[in-house]
């Protein structure tokens, strides 16, 4: 159809008017500023994801542990922080240099299932745990008496689902006097630095 540059409106008394209705023809934007836009968003949200993952608190903080020796009684108990969590398989317990045999095997028949990325399926201890043991008696002349302190080395490994990493297997010595409670362990330290950490690849 070819266009009529000079159409005229109105009767053949009134003035003549022309106008220019010539098609012109759509040509589409590039797309080239639309990929540098989205590309922009991309990055923008990259680093706000990056923002919003906070760092790993320390793993004393992470997973307390304290013991306590009350009534010949000895008991372990962990601290997990919300958000992260305790592998039940990873406990190692010694007390006064020999395998605590009791208190290991009540830590790790318990916890949740997890599907874990690192390794499976596994349980955990999302909560905090505690365990119990009537503390051993030693030989005194004739007599068995009660210790008068004991000594508990624990060992555990757990996670961060915030920070998404796994801390390294953690080992902490505990020296508990007859009747003290809640005491801390003597070497804990400020955590590994962050290379030492095994990043999580998936939730």
């Amino acid at each position: 159809m070819t266009p009529n540059k000079n159409l005229r409106f109105g009767g053949s008394s009134g003035p003549a008017i022309s106008a220019d209705l010539s098609l012109t023809p759509h040509t589409p934007r590039s797309m080239t500023g639309w990929r540098a836009i989205s590309a922009a968003f991309s990055v923008l949200a990259a680093t706000a994801a990056f923002a919003a993952t906070p760092e790993p608190l320390p793993v004393d903080e992470a997973f307390g542990v304290t013991a306590s020796f009350v009534n010949q009684a000895v008991s372990i108990k962990f601290d997990v922080q919300p958000g992260h969590y305790l592998y039940a398989d990873r406990f190692e317990v010694t007390q006064d240099g020999v395998p605590a045999t009791e208190l290991q095997r009540k830590l790790r028949s318990g916890g949740k299932p997890k599907q874990d990325p690192n390794f499976g399926l596994v349980k955990v201890y999302f909560v905090p745990v505690s365990v119990a043991s009537r503390a051993p008696k030693y030989a005194k002349g004739e007599a068995a008496v009660s210790k008068p302190q004991t000594t508990l080395e624990v060992a555990f490994q757990g996670c961060s689902e915030l920070a998404g990493i796994c801390y390294p297997p953690t080992k902490r010595l505990l020296t508990v006097a007859s009747g003290a409670k809640d005491v801390k362990p003597q070497d804990a330290r400020a955590p590994s630095l962050k290379s030492l950490f095994s990043k999580q690849v998936s939730q």
